[in-house]
């Protein structure tokens, strides 16, 4: 008998012996269950298509006939569920857009993405395929960071072209018909790199002995392979699908799978008859191993049961305790393909997990900058070369599947096994959309109340100044004759004054330290007058629209400072319609709930509100002021055509009646304002005073206040209207001065904001030593709260400063008729 005679009996009898001793151990029932073939009632075959130069999925061979995997896989499952099918191969993009437009029944082998599942229907994939970078042996490219600025080969209408033309990584594209016309392109010094199927590519390196070609880093996508059919033919792919099960449950697919693709996982074969007599002695001694490891095992078991039990409750726990935090949390493999998703990621990101799964992470965990707008990267890659927790530098914006965005802060960490290794990462991150709202506005807030508070103060220092410029000019205006050239310069002295004042009673208003008086009163009576006032200087080209709330809408207002208020939105609207236009003026209630209150302010209350509307059709402000437009100075008027205050103003009001204002504009389309003032029950208050000249028979007033020339003022207008005065500087002496004149004094004028004792604590003194002493409060500027808590305690009245004359004259006149 010849050697090689008595080798292969000995390697049969020992493989004999290994698989009697398999069946006596194992044996167990094997149950095959055939479906008979279902057929599909159509007057003619099934028009499939594939690709016909994409080897070994789908060619055609020597003899011009369709052949590989999918032509295989194909045929065995129309066999198996009684389809009758023809098969015909053409160029890829072709028979992909007949696919689309439903002129063919089947393409034969597709890779499935988001993008294609919106026009085309997908069978369950039955292959996972990778796709890789294929460069010349001399290239210095080493992963897909290295393809930027680069010239990439790829296959129109492949996943690789889909896949470069979705991330915009390479310069440039060169695109090619097929897969071999790629590898061929690249094979002779075309381009830098190509994109290409990872088999597809070994394929036409081994069969066309591609020697300078080589796979360059880690696989760059991976797509799940599957039978497509066009949209809709739901029973078609019921069928296919039903097939493809059958098919792997009996073991054919298999089959199938090693005939085609089990040769290109080995290296080049070499001759194997020297090794025989090494296979033949290690058989026998895996024979005999393995009737000792089958026991062995037998041992293990329980222990492997127990641990597995053990691993699922765990697992369990993870998964409970994933979908119960607040944070969102997604887990990726180290090729950043996602292997899990909590529920409030699921949410952020507009995905269902289980559609998900085995998916790159950069297709749906898409991020942009919050102020560029450019993609940036996930944090993937940086864990991976770190080996470290990575948090993002910036705040970056998810862009949900739905359109939703949201400002989100996330970071991420690896995922070791026991032994340190890196198998994974997990990405965390959270919606702060609301929070960082919250603060930009609480920002904005605190800037306004520093602006206004600089502001406020200045404006009180100023008005002290003009104080003593008016009270003079008026007081010198008894002394001049009404014609003569002095009277002229003395006129523009006092005009010139008033405008001062109007310029600083602005600024306190915006620094809401204005003196206001608040009242029971119908918003629509400030609009109204405010309108009225408006009409007889407006642009006749503008018209004008009311459209007001039938019933009455009761606030706790200023009637001056709300009339101002809208005055300069009614010319700040027609500034913005220098040729004509349209303004409308509304109103209405709304109701703010809790809810609102947290997308408005934080400073509004729920409750009912008068909402006022202004809006008009001019030029619009530009997005990049309007965050801006309230602030004082800012003006976009030519120099010396506005004081950049109006806005100003007016935001200070609305927020001095706790209320809210917001603007929405559109260049070219106009601008909207919009007010809300919380609503209020009760009576309405009288805003009447009397008028008429007061003239005083030597009653005696005590003038206190810490500006001299204020005091001059004051002393200079009451003697013109026949009464005494008595001068303090301050509050303590003019209670030293009232506890020793008390009985000569009638009327206190009284200056709110002294140093040492200020005029509300001077007022509840006097008032303690003279209940009925009549007292005048006089301030550029008051707490409206503090002045209505004074008014409780029995004040008599209230004057701005700096004192004009008829004002003084009339406010006196009030209080000294009551006596």
């Amino acid at each position: 008998m010849t050697s090689g005679g008595f080798l292969l009996r000995l390697i049969l009898i020992n493989l004999s012996f290994f698989f009697l001793i398999c069946t006596s151990l194992f044996s167990q029932d094997v149950k095959d269950s055939n479906e008979s073939g279902r057929s599909q009632e159509l007057d003619r075959p099934l028009l499939v298509k594939g690709d016909y130069a994409y080897p070994p999925y789908e060619y055609l061979d020597e003899n011009n006939q369709p052949a590989g995997f999918n032509v295989d896989i194909m045929r065995a499952v129309a066999e198996i569920v009684g389809l009758e099918i023809d098969i015909q191969l053409d160029l890829w993009g072709k028979v992909r857009n007949e696919l689309e437009t439903g002129k063919i029944d089947v393409l034969m082998g597709m890779f499935n993405t988001v993008e294609r599942q919106k026009k085309v229907d997908f069978s369950v994939p039955h292959f996972v395929a990778s796709y890789a970078i294929f460069v010349r042996k001399d290239s210095p490219i080493q992963s897909i960071n290295d393809l930027y600025e680069k010239s990439v080969i790829v296959m129109k209408s492949d996943v690789g072209f889909d896949f470069m033309m979705n991330n915009q990584i390479a310069e440039r594209l060169i695109l090619c018909d097929t897969a071999e016309e790629v590898m061929e392109s690249l094979n002779r010094g075309l381009g830098d790199a190509a994109i290409l199927s990872r088999l597809q590519g070994v394929v036409f390196i081994k069969e066309e002995k591609l020697k300078n070609i080589k796979i360059s880093g880690p696989p760059v996508l991976k797509r799940y392979y599957s039978i497509a059919v066009p949209k809709g033919e739901v029973e078609l792919l019921a069928l296919i699908n039903e097939g493809l099960s059958q098919l792997k449950s009996s073991g054919e697919y298999q089959k199938i799978y090693s005939k085609w693709f089990a040769v290109y996982d080995l290296d080049d074969l070499k001759d194997y008859r020297p090794t025989i007599r090494y296979i033949a002695a290690a058989l026998l001694c895996i024979v005999i191993l393995l009737v000792i490891s089958i026991f062995w095992n037998h041992l293990l078991r329980r222990l492997i049961d127990s641990k597995t039990s053990e691993l699922q409750k765990s697992g369990e726990q993870l998964r409970v305790t994933l979908a119960s935090i607040a944070e969102a949390v997604i887990t990726s493999d180290t090729e950043g393909f996602i292997t899990s998703m909590n529920h409030t990621a699921s949410k952020l990101c507009g995905w269902n997990e289980a559609d998900i799964i085995g998916w790159p992470l950069e297709d749906v965990f898409r991020i942009i900058d919050n102020k560029t707008r450019q993609k940036v990267d996930t944090l993937i890659s940086k864990v991976l070369e770190s080996k470290n927790p990575v948090k993002q530098d910036d705040k970056v914006i998810l862009q949900s599947k739905t359109g939703e965005e949201w400002l989100i802060d996330d970071s991420a960490a690896p995922i070791r096994t026991e032994t340190g290794e890196v198998i994974g990462v997990v990405l965390v991150f959270r919606n702060i959309t609301d929070e960082y709202r919250m603060r930009e506005k609480l920002q904005q807030s605190q800037k306004m109340r520093a602006v206004g508070e600089l502001a406020g103060g200045i404006a009180h220092d100023f008005n002290n100044m003009l104080g003593g410029i008016m009270g003079g000019a008026e007081l010198l205006a008894n002394y001049i004759e009404k014609d003569s050239k002095q009277a002229q310069f003395l006129d523009m002295i006092l005009t010139s004054s008033r405008r001062a004042a109007d310029l600083t009673e602005k600024l306190l208003m915006f620094a809401r330290h204005d003196s206001s008086v608040m009242v029971l009163l119908d918003i629509h009576l400030s609009l109204k007058e405010a309108f009225a006032l408006f009409v007889h200087t407006a642009d006749p080209r503008i018209q004008l629209h009311q459209e007001f709330n039938e019933s009455p809408l009761m606030i706790n207002g200023d009637l001056s400072q709300l009339q101002n208020a809208f005055l300069n939105l009614f010319i700040n609207a027609s500034h913005a319609m220098p040729d004509g236009g349209d303004l409308w003026v509304s109103t209405g209630q709304i109701e703010i709930t809790d809810h609102m209150v947290k997308t408005l302010a934080n400073s509004l209350k729920p409750g009912a509100y008068a909402e006022i509307e202004i809006r008009d059709n001019g030029c619009g402000i530009p997005k990049a002021i309007q965050d801006r437009i309230f602030e004082p100075f800012f003006t976009t008027q030519p120099q010396g055509k506005g004081t950049g205050l109006g806005l100003a103003a007016v935001f200070g009001t609305v927020k001095q009646h706790k209320g809210l204002i917001t603007v929405y504009s559109e260049i070219g389309e106009g601008t909207v304002f919009k007010l809300l003032f919380p609503l209020k029950t009760g009576i309405l208050l009288s805003t009447h005073e009397k008028m008429g000249e007061y003239r005083g028979n030597n009653e005696t007033v005590l003038v206190v206040d810490d500006e001299p020339a204020m005091r001059q003022a004051a002393m200079g207008m009451l003697e013109l209207m026949n009464l005494n005065v008595i001068q303090a500087e301050n509050g303590l002496e003019a209670l030293d001065i009232f506890r020793t004149e008390n009985a000569s004094i009638q009327l206190v004028l009284l200056d709110m904001t002294m140093p040492g004792m200020n005029g509300k604590d001077c007022f509840r003194d006097l008032r303690n030593l003279d209940k009925d002493i009549k007292v005048i409060i006089s301030s550029g500027f008051t707490l409206s709260e503090d002045l209505l808590a004074m008014k409780e305690e029995g004040l008599n009245g209230f004057i701005r400063k700096p004192y004009q004359y008829n004002e003084l004259n009339r406010k006196i006149g009030e209080v000294m008729d009551d006596i």
